[in-house]
């Protein structure tokens, strides 16, 4: 075949599996497609508050407001937005998009676009790697729709935006067989915009990159780790370069704030060992008894648990492994998949929910400055699936090219495909009406910079709260940012008597108490809070089915209650 026509079916392939992907992106979302504009995908959690970072973060681009820093969440002290999750890819994505289309359709284009791409990405690298079509299309089905992929992309925007890792490595294994300024200026570029989507994938690209550092060590010796550490650094280096201001400005914010390397959550969201072969709580599987049991016995929540590798793909990658004419090779993609499926386990082995001493690399890495601080060791299991699809679809290939025709080789792929689909997720439902109250209105804006607390408090109402305030724009008191440097105004009273509770937030220029009737968590504790500032003498501004609004006095009366963060009254 003429170069010229295999470059021109290869870019028809291509956009054949690009047309796959959507579609399937569009048959396993489409209960959202009737709300796009006016609720975000999945339950209420960190989706909502997103919301908020696209609203703040496009003011500040725009010059309105500091990226720095913010005086409009932790009033009055407002607080540093050095580790607040910026998601600067999406953020830069959604600009061109604000005059047209409200917050939510934004968010959640955001979310189904890095499905189709992410697919598109693992399919040229599983074209680059195997030269069969069919396993290829397979390859970036199991990518883009691993479990942890569609997990995530219910909650949290940069953890679900895995699609640019493919096409790092594409043009990286281009580069190591071609060396160029073209290719190696385009994995640069991928790499950049890989960890703009998200600094855990910035992490998991420079630890790849020390593991290809290692394996040419093992096989060539010291000159190919020169040679490969001579590449790695020029990728790496030119794609973190933009990188590097706001790099030192986060380590700078760290000096002197020991809250920075406080995370939790290494030996918590991880995955368990019978969670990478039991079918996950989004599978079509995870209503049954026996698996719905199985998962509840994993730490951490369902996004920060899901493991499962898919019985599917194991198949196809043992056999690349056992059968593959070309094992040796096919060994050399299992090695990162390994590693990063232990990396992803957390500090120590985790054995159907049970917490064992036995040590894992996970436990060195958090002893590490800022990286340390990357508390969610499962999302490690993007660069599995990678290769893990990568060597499925090599398996695959290899039983093709067994069979004797060129039907049964189709008719394999088809039965793949359906395989595939069947151990896949199922359709994904869940969605967050996005409804700022209108009572907001209500409150006067005649005393600039007075804030607001928005009750009853948990972290799912804050982030909800902090989207609310993408209406009314008023300073609150809560606040919902990747890492708070320093303790709130909330923190700081938790523990004093009512009298002075009220006082301190007198002091701080809090004037509004927002009590939620209907907040997505501790509803029925709204009764009581309510309750508890009216018998606290503080009286109520306004009030109707779904908020009540306190007007904070300039002098209390009233004030021998229990305290904020009492048992019943809890924030």
């Amino acid at each position: 075949m003429h170069p010229g026509e295999a470059s021109r079916l290869w870019r028809n392939e291509a956009w054949i599996a690009l047309a796959v992907y959507l579609g399937a992106t569009i048959w396993i979302f489409h209960p959202i497609w009737p709300h796009l504009s006016s609720a975000v995908i999945g339950a209420p959690s960190d989706n909502v508050g997103y919301l908020w970072t696209l609203w703040y973060g496009h003011d500040a681009l725009l010059g309105e407001r500091s990226l720095l820093e913010t005086q409009l969440v932790f009033h009055p002290d407002g607080t540093s937005l050095a580790y607040h999750v910026y998601s600067w890819l999406n953020l830069l994505l959604a600009l061109p998009l604000r005059p047209f289309l409200e917050l939510p359709a934004i968010y959640n284009l955001l979310i189904l676009q890095t499905f189709p791409v992410a697919g598109l990405g693992a399919f040229l690298l599983a074209r680059l790697w195997v030269r069969d079509s069919f396993a290829a299309l397979v390859a970036g089905f199991l990518y883009a729709f691993n479990p942890v992929h569609c997990a995530y992309s219910l909650v949290q925007i940069n953890s679900a935006s895995i699609q640019l890792l493919p096409f790092f490595l594409f043009f990286f294994v281009r580069t190591l067989r071609r060396p160029g300024w073209t290719s190696r200026l385009a994995a640069s570029f991928f790499f950049l915009l890989n960890a703009m989507a998200s600094w855990y994938y910035l992490v998991h690209a420079l630890l790849l990159l020390a593991l290809w550092i290692a394996f040419a060590a093992v096989r060539e010796g010291l000159p190919g780790a020169v040679r490969m550490l001579r590449e790695t650094s020029r990728v790496a280096g030119l794609g973190m370069l933009p990188l590097a201001p706001w790099i030192a400005f986060m380590v700078g914010s760290a000096v002197g704030h020991p809250r920075v390397g406080e995370a939790v959550g290494h030996d918590l969201f991880v995955a368990d060992l019978f969670g990478f072969f039991v079918p996950h709580s989004l599978h079509r599987l995870g209503d049954w008894p026996i698996v719905a049991s199985m998962n509840a016995r994993y730490t951490g929540n369902v996004p920060g648990q899901t493991a499962y590798l898919g019985w599917v793909a194991i198949a196809f990658a043992a056999h690349a492994l056992a059968r593959s004419p070309r094992r040796a090779a096919a060994w050399r993609l299992a090695l990162p998949a390994l590693a990063f499926a232990v990396l992803a386990m957390g500090s120590h082995l985790h054995v159907a929910g049970v917490v064992t001493s036995v040590p894992l690399p996970t436990a060195l890495l958090e002893s590490i400055p800022l990286l340390g601080s990357a508390r969610v060791p499962n999302r490690a299991l993007v660069v599995t699936y990678l290769f893990l699809a990568v060597l499925a679809a090599w398996g695959l290939a290899d039983a093709r090219r067994r069979l004797r025709s060129a039907s049964a080789g189709r008719l394999l792929a088809a039965v793949a495909c359906l395989l595939v689909w069947l151990d896949g997720p199922t359709v994904l439902h869940g969605r967050t009406p996005f409804d700022p109250p209108a009572a907001y209105a209500r409150i006067p804006r005649d005393e600039p910079g007075a804030g607001l607390v928005d009750l009853p408090l948990t972290p799912t109402n804050a982030a909800l709260y902090l989207a609310y305030q993408t209406r009314h724009g008023l300073p609150v008191v809560e606040g919902y940012v990747g890492r708070q440097l320093e303790p709130s105004l909330l923190e700081r009273i938790r523990s004093l008597p009512p009298r002075d509770q009220l006082e301190a937030l007198r002091r701080g220029r809090v004037r509004w108490i927002v009590v939620h009737k209907d907040p997505p968590q501790l509803a029925e504790r709204a009764p009581r809070v309510r309750a508890f500032w009216i018998a606290l003498g503080v009286p109520i501004h306004f009030e109707d089915d779904r908020v009540t609004i306190f007007r904070i006095p300039e002098r209390a009366d009233r004030t021998d209650q229990e305290p904020l963060r009492s048992r019943e009254t809890s924030a």
